[in-house]
C-alpha cells in the first residue's frame, strides 16, 4: 500500500476510535445526569414533604398564636377588672376606716357627755327624792291655781276686744327705737317666763306678780333664743300674774308659750 493510503486508513481507525470513546463517555455522562436527575427529583420531593409539613406547623403555630393571643386579651381584661376590684375594695376600706374613726370619736364623745351627765343625775336624783308628796300637791293646786287665773283673764280680755272691735291695747308707750330694744336684750331687767298668749298675739301672761313692783305702762321686750321678737305694755298687775298688751307695729312673729318677757328700765 501506498503510504498516504495507511495513513488515511491510521486516521480513520484513530478516529473511529475517537467516536467510540467519546460515544461511551456521552452515554456514561448521560447516565451519571439521570441519575443526579433521579436524585434531585427524590430531593425535590423529600423538599416538597418538608415543605408541606413546615406549612402545616406553622398553620398549627398560627391556630396557637391566635389561640394565646386570645387567652392574652382575657387575661388582660380580667387583669382589669381584678385592678378595678382592688381599687374599688382600697376606695371600701378607706370609707369603712373613716366610718370606723368616725364612730370612735362619736362613742368617745358620748362616754365624755355621759360621765358629765352623771352627777346630774345625781343630783336630780337626790332632789326628786327631796320633794314629799305635799309638795308635789301643792305645786299642782297653785299650778291649777294660775291656769284658772289665766283662763279667766283671757276671758275677760277676749269680752272686752270684742266690745271694742279690737284688741285692748294701752295707748301709751309705743315701740322703742331699735337702741333701746337692743340694749335691754344685752343688759336688761328681770326677766320672766310668758305663761299664755292672747288671741291673734293681743296680749301675754307674763309670770310676775304683785310681788315683783312692776307698774302700769312698762315695757316689756319679748325674746326668744336671745332676739327680740316683740314688745309689750304692762296693762294690769295681779298676784301671781302680770298682763301686758302687744304693740302691734313691734310684732315680729307669733309669740309662744315660753317666751321671755324683759323689763325694760
Amino acid at each position: 500500500m501506498k503510504p498516504p493510503t495507511i495513513i488515511l486508513v491510521a486516521s480513520i481507525v484513530l478516529s473511529s476510535a475517537a467516536l467510540a470513546y467519546l460515544y461511551l463517555q456521552i452515554g456514561q455522562t448521560q447516565e451519571n445526569l439521570q441519575q443526579e436527575v433521579t436524585k434531585s427529583g427524590a430531593h425535590a420531593a423529600e423538599l416538597s414533604a418538608k415543605i408541606a409539613d413546615s406549612s402545616a406547623q406553622i398553620e398549627s403555630l398560627k391556630k396557637d398564636l391566635s389561640t394565646q393571643t386570645a387567652n392574652l386579651t382575657d387575661t388582660n381584661a380580667t387583669l382589669s377588672a381584678t385592678d378595678n376590684r382592688v381599687g374599688q375594695l382600697g376606695r371600701d376600706q378607706t370609707q369603712v376606716r373613716a366610718q370606723v374613726v368616725a364612730l370612735v370619736d362619736a362613742q368617745r364623745v358620748i362616754s365624755v357627755e355621759v360621765t358629765q351627765i352623771k352627777p346630774e343625775i345625781a343630783e336630780l336624783k337626790l332632789a326628786a327624792a327631796a320633794v314629799t308628796p305635799d309638795m308635789l300637791a301643792g305645786l299642782t293646786t297653785t299650778t291649777a291655781a294660775l291656769q284658772s287665773k289665766v283662763a279667766e283673764l283671757e276671758a275677760a280680755l277676749a269680752k272686752a276686744s270684742a266690745r271694742t272691735k279690737g284688741p285692748a291695747v294701752v295707748s301709751e308707750g309705743g315701740p322703742l327705737t331699735a337702741e333701746a330694744a337692743s340694749s335691754v336684750l344685752k343688759a336688761g331687767g328681770a326677766r320672766f317666763d310668758v305663761l299664755s298668749v292672747g288671741n291673734k298675739n293681743a296680749f301675754v301672761v307674763v309670770q310676775a306678780g304683785a310681788a315683783e313692783e312692776l307698774q302700769v305702762g312698762q315695757h316689756f321686750v319679748i325674746s326668744r333664743n336671745g332676739s327680740g321678737i316683740a314688745e309689750a305694755v304692762v296693762s294690769s298687775i295681779h298676784e301671781k300674774c302680770t298682763i301686758a298688751q302687744v304693740i302691734p307695729s313691734s310684732l315680729k312673729r307669733a309669740l309662744n308659750k315660753g317666751d321671755v318677757a324683759i323689763v325694760a328700765q
